[in-house]
């Protein structure tokens, strides 16, 4: 006897209503709802418990098909598999339930009670990850690369299609492999050993490379990535990672360094090929201005016409010229082929710098150029290769002197700042275009187009500064405006 004093309906009402699963109760004979819990009230979001009774459940079937079937199952008088539903809630929403049904007496009524579990973030979740699937499946077979991946023993589990697509290799051979068995041939190889220490700790690798052999004896050179895997308690599970085709590209690229190899040796023989024609050059120069020079002073007496003095000095003249063009070609070679020496000692800048001046006052005065000088002369002594210095200052200014009209100016500057000697060189000249600037300082290079208007010289005068700066370890910086002038700053790291 129940002691409660309630009817055993109204139990079977309360523990239903406790239910967290969406119950209804439907009439046998004509599938309306005798009752409903709060939780299915919430799953088809009605407004209240009223909505929902006295209406047939089929009412809120999504579809014809499932309509078919749920009237069956609702229907028939025995127990039911579960089974999933595609259900309508009141604004139209969908949602899915997980049912069952059975028989039972309810209000002496013949009735069915029905169980219904939303699992609409379930089937979301299904459906999320089958759309991700499908786009891992088109992104794998669509990518020029292949995925990969092994296990936590480093054998093979997964390959892409894309792999024999791409290698023409039945990806299934490597399946159950070790990656430590692709390495038994190249056991000494010092970047398979590093390559497999690395597995070893779990670390991720990037664009390592080996060969592979195709089906018809043809080497291929994949270049492969990965990230190690874990699961959520940290247990290493393995790696996943992609692999691409290289082979192409490691041809390229061998192609290339042997051209840049070639080019570097042609430019070695083109420079030992200078300094020694150079040297050779110098022979016959030397002879040309002794004699000359002895005919001039007509040691050996008068020469019968003023004529032959004149041709003497025109001789000695280009010969000194010509002398010049071939020690900058000397020069330039012997810095590009490495046989430059450097003996570094104790100078001083400021003592320098007024006999680069000295050097080129007369070439100033001749050109009505202001030559002027902006150096301390307590400024400390410094380490360094002197005759180095000495040739960059007199290039800086002959070569400034060169670009400068009458009544120009070029000014000379030079400070000891954190180790480093600042130099600048600053003239009021004809500039340099901005599209000439990059070139300026390259071997040979010509500022003037125009014949007429190109001054004497090999165009090396540049070149010699940056090669000189940059045996330094320093940093040449130039900067100019057509019709303006020039300014040169070179950077040397010294000591003192």
């Amino acid at each position: 006897m129940n002691n409660s004093g309630k009817r055993p309906d109204s139990e079977l009402r309360d523990i239903l209503e406790a239910s967290p699963v969406g119950v209804a109760i439907l009439e046998q004979a004509t599938g309306k709802r005798l009752f409903v819990n709060t939780a299915l009230v919430k799953c088809v979001g009605a407004s209240s418990h009223e909505d929902l009774l006295g209406r047939e459940i089929l009412e809120s079937w999504a579809k014809a098909a499932d309509y078919d079937n749920a009237l069956a199952d609702v229907t028939r008088n025995e127990y039911t598999d579960t089974f999933e539903a595609e259900r309508l809630r009141q604004d139209g929403t969908h949602w899915w339930a997980l049912m069952s049904s059975q028989p039972i007496i309810f209000n002496g009524l013949d009735a069915r009670i029905i169980w219904q579990l939303d699992i609409t973030d379930r089937k979301l979740a299904e459906r999320e990850l089958e759309t991700s699937e499908s786009r891992f499946r088109d992104f794998a077979e669509s990518s020029s690369d292949w995925l990969w991946e092994i296990d936590s023993n480093f054998c093979v589990n997964y390959v892409s299609d894309r792999f024999q697509q791409i290698t023409g290799i039945d990806p299934s051979i490597y399946i159950g492999n070790s990656r430590r068995d692709f390495s038994k041939e190249n056991i000494k190889d010092e970047k398979w050993r590093q390559h497999l220490s690395d597995l070893e700790n779990h670390l991720p690798f990037r664009s390592f490379t080996n060969d592979v052999t195709t089906p018809d004896g043809s080497r291929l050179t994949v270049s492969s990535s990965a990230h190690p895997v874990f699961d959520d308690e940290g247990n290493f599970t393995g790696y996943r990672g992609s692999a691409t085709n290289i082979t192409e590209q490691k041809r390229t690229e061998e192609a290339r360094d042997e051209a840049l190899r070639l080019a570097e040796a042609a430019n070695k023989a083109k420079s030992e090929f200078l300094a020694t024609m150079s040297h050779e050059f110098r022979t016959p120069l030397n002879a040309i201005l002794g004699f000359s020079e002895l005919m001039q002073a007509q040691y050996f007496g008068p020469l019968g016409s003023d004529n032959y003095l004149t041709y003497a000095a025109d001789i000695n003249r280009s010969g000194e010229h010509m002398l010049t063009l071939i020690s900058d070609v000397l020069d330039m070679a012997a810095i590009e082929a490495g046989k430059r020496a450097y003996d570094i000692e104790f100078c001083s800048v400021p003592e320098l710098i007024k006999e680069c001046l000295r050097n080129v006052e007369l070439m100033a005065t001749e050109c009505q150029i202001d030559l002027t000088s902006k150096v301390s002369d307590d400024m400390p002594d410094i380490q360094a290769d002197v005759r180095s210095v000495r040739q960059i200052l007199l290039n800086l200014l002959s070569n400034a002197l060169k670009f400068t009209d009458e009544k120009g100016t070029v000014e000379i500057s030079a400070i000891l700042h954190n180790q480093e000697l600042k130099i600048v060189v600053k003239d009021t000249g004809v500039g340099i275009p901005s599209d000439k600037l990059d070139a300026i300082a390259e071997p040979f290079s010509k500022l003037q187009e125009d014949l007429h208007l190109t001054q004497d010289g090999t165009g090396l005068g540049l070149s010699i500064v940056k090669s000189l700066v940059e045996a330094h370890k320093g940093e040449l910086h130039i900067e100019s405006e057509l019709g303006k002038g020039t300014s040169v700053l070179v950077v040397l790291p010294v000591s003192h």
